[in-house]
């Protein structure tokens, strides 16, 4: 009996979650047909979509943002993030250069930069890319 209490309940918890990123994703789908144009509820929406695991809806809704706002780092380091996921490299390490292009100073970027060109045998310019957020990153 104590077993199947748990088990509710952790079925009950999973479910809230599934159930509130489910809203989140309604929501994203809500604003981004109110204001089409805003790169923000894209992205927002994009994040939703990588929490779920869908990627492909994911990648359509970064891509949206970058086209609307091609400025906007954190498009581009999410969009980054899903390719480097699915071990799309080339595009995975597009989205990162593109990222330091827009401040040379992000040392997340260089950071995931390193990971990809690791991912992809490229040991020396990993190695850069690591030693550079290093650098950039105070402790």
């Amino acid at each position: 009996m104590q077993a199947m209490k748990m088990n509710m309940r952790q079925t009950y918890i999973h479910l809230t979650v599934v159930g509130v990123i489910s809203a989140a994703v309604l929501l994203g789908l809500c604003a981004c047909e109110t204001t089409s144009g805003n790169a923000m509820s894209h992205l927002e929406l994009g994040r939703s979509y990588m929490e779920t695991g869908r990627w492909d809806e994911a990648i359509a809704e970064l891509e949206t943002a970058i086209r609307l706002d091609p400025d906007l780092a954190e498009a581009h380091f999410r969009l980054g993030n899903v390719y480097a996921q699915r071990g799309e490299l080339d595009k995975a390490a597009e989205e990162f250069k593109a990222i330091i292009r827009l401040n040379e100073r992000d040392a997340a970027a260089h950071s995931n930069l390193g990971v990809v060109y690791y991912r992809q045998g490229r040991l020396n310019e990993a190695i850069v890319e690591y030693q550079t957020a290093l650098a950039l990153t105070p402790n």
